[in-house]
């Protein structure tokens, strides 16, 4: 879990962010040290220790340029916030079909069934299911 940062710590995370987007690889302390204006290495050092303790790096004891982002929950939170959003709406859409059915309306139950089996398409597609295989749906009426 990440925690906070230090005005400090988040401007070493953001150096070093862009180091390795530019470069391709993790800076080096001496050069966290010369981009944040600290006097000695041990500032760089304590920065980046403050950084791994807090879960927003990994590095490796005793390796130069071993500094690993550790990437933030927010894309896997926008995306299970997505697909929870598509079961919401195939199953209101299913509700409003299976109600239709029930009621004996049928000029709109073809409509409503190729809604249903686009929202569910949606749905398949969010949770990585192919389309054309089978799925199993347990309706609870």
């Amino acid at each position: 879990m990440k925690y906070g940062t230090t005005k400090r710590q988040a401007d070493c995370l953001a150096f070093c962010k862009q180091f390795i987007a530019d470069n391709g690889i993790s800076p080096t302390n001496d050069e966290i040290i010369e981009a944040l204006g600290l006097r000695a290495r041990s500032g760089a050092v304590r920065l980046l220790d403050g950084l791994e303790k807090r879960g927003h790096i990994k590095k490796m004891r005793g390796r130069t340029r071993s500094i690993t982002i550790v990437p933030d929950n927010d894309d896997e939170i926008a995306e299970l916030r997505e697909i929870k959003n598509a079961a919401l709406v195939f199953l209101a859409r299913q509700k409003q079909w299976r109600e239709s059915i029930t009621a004996g309306a049928k000029a709109d139950t073809s409509e409503q069934a190729a809604a249903v089996g686009e929202a569910f398409n949606r749905l398949a597609e969010l949770v990585g299911v192919e389309r054309g295989t089978q799925a199993g749906i347990l309706i609870k009426g």
